[in-house]
């Protein structure tokens, strides 16, 4: 996987973002997630998987197989602890 470590000045949080070949990224915020897997069942495309980055409690935070990613935003909505950033961008 692809991934740029994201930590920009005066933000407290990184995040790992991923390039989504269907234009856009997804993008994890370790920090925030509790590990919960809502965004797991949630996935339409089953591309979301637990990562090797631990989250708020010790936990494992989640990962996306951006190739397979429909930026569907249904992980995006779910997380309870906006954990998760899915932008889509679209040329006009």
């Amino acid at each position: 996987m692809d991934q740029e470590a994201l930590k920009e000045e005066g933000k407290t949080f990184v995040g790992f973002r991923s390039e989504v070949p269907r234009g856009g990224s997804w993008t994890v915020y370790p920090g925030l997630c509790k590990g919960c897997g809502f965004c797991i069942e949630v996935c339409p495309v089953a591309v979301i998987g637990w990562s090797d980055h631990l989250g708020v409690y010790g936990t494992p935070s989640v990962e996306v197989d951006a190739e397979g990613c429909i930026l569907c935003h249904q992980c995006e909505r779910i997380c309870p602890d906006a954990a998760i950033g899915v932008e889509s961008r679209h040329n006009r």
